[in-house]
């Protein structure tokens, strides 16, 4: 399959990871299509393919794509929507919300994301299949106890069957075993992150120590594993 990966800096993990296991995923293909921040979300649609009207948006999809400097939505089998502000959602299952509540609280976390305009765009094109990436949790100051995570597979599952499956899209959730206390990452997935290469003077710099939410290669690896044994 052609897959196309488009998000802002979170792909880095995945880029990272990508150069080293696509040898075990042979009969795939994957073209990253990236910048730093939420300016991936300026994409206008023209003509059936995602086009960057800014100069540096532009150099940006050229870069982290390998030359290529538009998205032609008919070109490839499949889509990820990665990062792009789309937040985690909580729910502790053992609290009673009404559906009405639990509905807009969904919908407040869920479309005020940058990434729903590209979903929308491609929707808008495609049918093809469409998986969405969150944010990572924040990484953890600290290990505090083996705490259960249900509230937040809770909130993203009921997240995905309220907003996401309007669009038929699937949201990919961060792996359980890189989740610590619950809601946070485990710190080994922070060591050695670096900036999202772009083609200027801050390509794959390390991330600064007060940086909780962008990960490594070794997180982009667990990510890619579940997203293929979805796809």
């Amino acid at each position: 399959m052609k897959i196309a990966i488009i998000g802002n800096s979170h792909i880095a993990a995945l880029k990272m990871a990508w150069t080293e296991v696509s040898t075990e995923y042979g009969k795939h293909n994957i073209t990253f299509f990236g910048h730093r921040g939420n300016r991936i979300a300026n994409l206008v649609l023209q003509d059936g393919m995602l086009v960057a009207e800014e100069r540096s948006l532009r150099r940006g999809l050229k870069f982290t794509s390998g030359g290529i400097g538009r998205i032609d939505l008919k070109a490839f089998d499949a889509f990820v929507v990665h990062g792009i502000g789309v937040e985690p959602f909580y729910l502790p299952p053992d609290q009673f919300f009404s559906n009405g509540f639990r509905t807009q609280a969904a919908h407040d976390v869920m479309d005020k994301a940058p990434a729903m305009k590209l979903i929308q765009s491609i929707r808008s094109v495609s049918d093809r299949p469409v998986f969405v990436g969150h944010v990572p949790l924040a990484v953890a100051s600290e290990i505090s106890g083996d705490q259960s995570p249900d509230a937040f597979f809770n909130g993203m599952k009921f997240a995905e069957d309220t907003v996401f499956s309007k669009l038929k899209a699937r949201l990919v959730l961060q792996p359980p075993e890189t989740i610590v206390n619950g809601r946070n990452t485990d710190p080994i997935y922070k060591q050695g992150s670096t900036s999202l290469a772009v083609g200027d003077a801050w390509d794959n710099t390390p991330h600064r120590t007060i940086d909780r939410f962008h990960m490594n290669g070794e997180y982009g690896k667990r990510w890619l594993g579940a997203f293929f044994a979805m796809l």
